[in-house]
């Protein structure tokens, strides 16, 4: 099931639900993950950025698109189809690829931003909502589009 009908779905798996609490959840970033190494859950290669998220001005930053291997396309369809229920519609992305001390580093950039919410929490929640349909270890954020001009394509 997860090879095929979770993974093209988008769905995760609730197990042994008991009085609205399951035993155990699968996201649908789980099945992904188990789908691209066999796996349910990835360690990360390296720790988390800084909680700023600021590209300092001596970082190097490979600035591409994320291959088919670490974004695959049923994916994308999920992610497009929740955003566009929710009202967003022609989100785009782009994959940073960070050299930092820690070592290097990939992050997927969405060019959804705080303007688009009526407030910050309203943000937050909703960019958290997004980590559903990633692996536990794929780190994720926001830009404005002009950050990357011309680089951002459709999800």
């Amino acid at each position: 099931m997860v090879d095929d009908f979770l993974f093209e779905r988008g769905w995760g798996v609730v197990i042994n639900l008991h009085d609205n609490q399951p035993d155990w959840l699968l996201r649908y970033g789980d099945v992904v993950n188990y789908k691209l190494t066999k796996a349910f859950y990835s360690l990360p290669q390296v720790p988390d950025l800084p909680p700023t998220g600021v590209i300092e001005s001596d970082e190097q930053v490979l600035v591409g698109q994320p291959s088919e291997l670490f974004l695959p396309t049923p994916v994308r369809n999920a992610m497009r189809q929740y955003l566009e229920f929710h009202g967003h519609h022609n989100v785009k992305i782009v994959l940073l690829t960070r050299n930092t001390p820690q070592g290097t580093v990939q992050q997927l950039i969405f060019n959804l931003t705080h303007e688009e919410f009526p407030d910050e929490d309203s943000y937050q929640a909703f960019a958290q909502s997004l980590g559903w349909f990633l692996p536990q270890h794929y780190l994720f954020g926001a830009m404005e589009e002009r950050a990357f001009k011309g680089q951002f394509v459709a999800i």
